[in-house]
């Protein structure tokens, strides 16, 4: 059932490859114009719905799978990966029924173990735990764990939809492909005189856009340091309630949540990391013409 979903994902990936490289390029090397503008938008909108399509695509796939609940006691548990980032666990559990069934988790829990009363739910087809529940020496409900593997998707997808509509902004604010400028008017303004030379000579005007891309460039960079300060701070944070480290028993309460706080903040470093580099780009094509 996996493979019409693989297919279409791979062939959305090489057709997205494709076309943000093609537009990437006709952006990067196009003089001023409509073409440009609307080239670099397309490019941007393409990176965008990567953040996108994967989690929609699999969000999909999912849906359609059927699920099973059974109430069991673990018998074995085979872990094929102990990084607290990439967890992966299989675990045999004996039914009430009598028979055998293995779970795929993705998640590290102290409740993983053998002889573990548990009830749970999971995904037929690829047998990933959806939620399972546990009990403690007398049959009473200790706790109830989820999947977080999941969490991650409406985070994507915002990201994508964030730098989808930063993109339409500036491409409303400037179709031309021009990199935005409070200082120099634009040529094709009804403000601009048509009496430039009067007004100052080439180099002087030549001479402010060079300065004007400077600033901008600097003060894009430093947008970016900042986010990406935070970023890196909040990531720094989550580290000492990981598995091994002296707060990992606040993960639940604490820890799992600073982690959506990185989530959150990788919004503003990925939008701003984009608008720096962007701004270099500019800085350095007004160089060469200024030169």
């Amino acid at each position: 059932m996996i493979r019409p979903y693989i297919y279409l994902f791979w062939g959305y990936l090489c057709g997205l490859i494709l076309l943000t490289a093609r537009c990437g390029y006709v952006a990067a090397t196009d003089g001023t114009g409509p073409r440009k503008g609307r080239a670099r938008l397309i490019a941007t909108l393409a990176f965008a719905s990567c953040f996108v399509a994967g989690p929609l695509l699999w969000v999909s796939y999912e849906s359609h799978l059927p699920t099973f609940d059974f109430e069991g006691v673990v018998t074995s548990v085979r872990v094929e990966n102990s990084n607290s980032k990439h967890f992966s666990a299989q675990l045999s559990i004996m039914t009430t029924l009598g028979g055998n069934a293995t779970v795929h988790v993705s998640d590290r829990s102290d409740a993983w173990r053998v002889g573990q009363h548990l009830r749970v739910r999971y995904y037929g087809d690829t047998g990933e735990l959806i939620s399972a529940t546990v009990f403690d020496s007398s049959g009473k409900e200790e706790k109830t764990i989820n999947r977080t593997a999941g969490f991650s998707r409406p985070w994507s997808v915002l990201v994508g939809f964030v730098l989808a509509w930063l993109a339409w902004v500036r491409y409303r604010r400037v179709p031309n492909g021009e990199f935005e400028s409070n200082d120099v008017p634009d040529a094709n303004s009804p403000d601009c005189s048509p009496d430039l030379d009067e007004q100052s000579s080439t180099a002087e005007v030549l001479g402010r856009l060079r300065t004007d891309a400077k600033q901008t460039l600097v003060k894009q960079k430093g947008r970016a340091l900042m986010a990406a300060g935070a970023f890196i701070a909040s990531c720094v944070l989550v580290w000492p309630f990981l598995v091994g480290n002296s707060l990992h028993r606040y993960w639940d309460s604490i820890g799992k949540y600073l982690i959506l706080l990185s989530l959150a903040l990788l919004i503003p470093f990925a939008a701003c990391v984009g608008l720096a580099i962007s701004a270099w780009f500019y800085y350095r094509g007004v160089k060469k013409i200024t030169d």
